[in-house]
């Protein structure tokens, strides 16, 4: 068991924000505020620390990085109800025949548990790294490969020219292949 002295939720505030921007839905962006979101997976874990069971760093940022996923899970449930409408729901009788047939295949789009593990280890690993990048380098890696915005898009919300956020987009890129490569992540490059 952790006592409160050994590891502080707080520093690690910056990863979790990090993380936070890889798994955030940017619809939800302009409706809230990802820092209140990271700041209450924190508050969580504040209060919990003394449930944490583990005994080393890579343990207890595993414990914060599901704190944090959980609060964004709720979030965008949260989002996603204040966005039903019962009048919208249609029946999905009369599909499966002629041209409209339902191709929807529930088995197709799962995932084995050893390939979310791995994933979550990659992505884990990549956040690692674009933390070491400067904050508008990360933004633009963010935006452009994680969550596949425009140039344009990107330009907009950085307050730069395209011509600008292209040049960046392109040296964070180097920056980030040359920080995997130093670090031995050659499954990214």
């Amino acid at each position: 068991m952790i006592t409160e002295s050994v590891f502080d939720p707080w520093s690690y505030e910056k990863y979790l924000f990090l993380l936070a921007q890889i798994q955030w839905d940017p619809r939800y962006r302009t409706r809230e505020d990802l820092e209140d979101v990271v700041q209450e997976a924190l508050l969580k874990a504040c209060r919990d620390l003394l449930q944490f069971r583990g005994s080393t760093e890579l343990e207890f940022k595993a414990w914060l990085k599901t704190i944090l996923t959980h609060s964004l899970i709720n979030r965008a449930q949260w989002h996603e109800a204040q966005r039903r409408d019962i009048r919208m729901e249609r029946s999905l009788e009369g599909w499966g025949s002629g041209s409209q047939q339902c191709r929807f295949d529930p088995v197709a789009d799962q995932t084995s548990p050893s390939q979310v593990a791995m994933r979550r280890e990659l992505m884990d690993q990549l956040a690692d790294v674009i933390q070491q990048l400067l904050e508008d380098e990360q933004q633009v890696i963010l935006l452009k490969f994680i969550h596949g915005w425009t140039i344009g898009e990107i330009a907009v919300r950085l307050k730069r020219t395209e011509s600008a956020t292209s040049s960046l987009a392109a040296r964070a890129m180097v920056k980030l292949r040359t920080l995997l490569q130093e670090q031995s992540y050659d499954s990214w490059c």
